[in-house]
């Protein structure tokens, strides 16, 4: 039987630099292991399909299918995996990716991938891992399924090819964009008229976007509702680690959507996920997290 959400995308190991250079070498992470616990903790069933080397900690996979993620589509390989450096400042991190392993591009999953007994499943939710293969995944997935798609978006598209990266994630249902992502994708210096901006943007079979704002929350707009949506940041956290936070709300929103279809329940779902990944180091804060924890933290927020 099928998982009710498909989670794509990478495992990386992450070598992580912190302003104060304070530096955690290769830790377990990538879109696909944050997104996945994120949807977990709703209590929505998942499953990976990914690559996977053989340096990536088998004991934590071992971790993932305890917590109920089912890792039939994970292809595992006798190389080492896909690393990369992040280093964080003030504006924001940069990227690079090592030469040793394989590369981001070997270490994303083709359509090919998907199990065939997961073809039925609910919904499928696409990393951001490089714009041509969310491109080229896109079109499989339409081709061949009826599924509810989310798309993280991808923050290294050149500029002659945005126009057709933005027509193909307006063939998905809910695109996820971080602020500085929806700019690169409208061509814009900043955003002055949010909700009209995200409106123009909704078209083909787009149903919303959901733009992740950091220490300014969230907001979703939706053609259904035609309004603009907002959800604050939350507040009282102890906040450790920002990595994978934004992959963790991805995952809850869209499982969430999946058993409620509703819009600001499933952004608040978001929100407690990404609350978790804040708390600790790398994904430790997810690891250790239950749907109890989940679901004591939604209503202590939201009442």
């Amino acid at each position: 039987m099928s998982p009710q959400l498909l989670v794509t995308g990478a495992f990386i190991l992450d070598e992580l630099i912190y302003p104060e250079k304070h530096k955690r070498d290769y830790i377990p992470g990538g879109s696909v292991l944050y997104s996945a616990l994120g949807a977990s903790l709703t209590g929505v069933s998942v499953g990976i399909v990914s690559i996977v080397g053989k340096d990536y900690p088998t004991d934590l996979l071992h971790k993932l299918e305890a917590k109920g993620i089912d890792l039939s589509g994970v292809s595992r390989v006798d190389q080492g995996g896909c690393r990369c450096t992040m280093e964080y400042a003030g504006d924001g991190r940069k990227i690079n990716f090592a030469s040793n392993g394989l590369s981001l591009q070997e270490a994303t999953p083709r359509f090919n991938h998907f199990p065939k007994s997961w073809y039925r499943t609910h919904g499928i939710h696409i990393g951001p891992a490089l714009y041509d293969w969310q491109i080229e995944l896109i079109a499989e997935i339409r081709r061949n399924l009826d599924v509810c798609l989310s798309v993280d978006v991808c923050d290294q598209v050149p500029l002659d090819k945005r126009l057709h990266y933005v027509w193909m994630l307006q063939q998905a249902d809910f695109v996820l964009p971080s602020e500085a992502e929806f700019l690169l994708l409208t061509g814009r210096p900043q955003i002055e008229r949010l909700e009209e901006e995200m409106r123009l943007f909704i078209q083909h079979r787009l149903k919303s976007m959901i733009m992740k704002r950091a220490e300014k929350g969230v907001c979703a707009f939706s053609i259904e509702q035609n309004a603009l949506a907002k959800e604050p940041a939350l507040t009282g956290l102890q906040i450790h680690d920002v990595t994978g936070a934004g992959d963790a709300f991805c995952g809850a929103f869209h499982a969430s959507w999946l058993v409620s279809q509703d819009l600001k329940y499933s952004m608040r779902c978001g929100m407690i996920a990404a609350s978790f990944a804040l708390e600790g180091e790398g994904c430790e804060g997810l690891l250790n997290a239950t749907l109890q924890d989940f679901q004591s933290r939604f209503r202590q927020c939201y009442n």
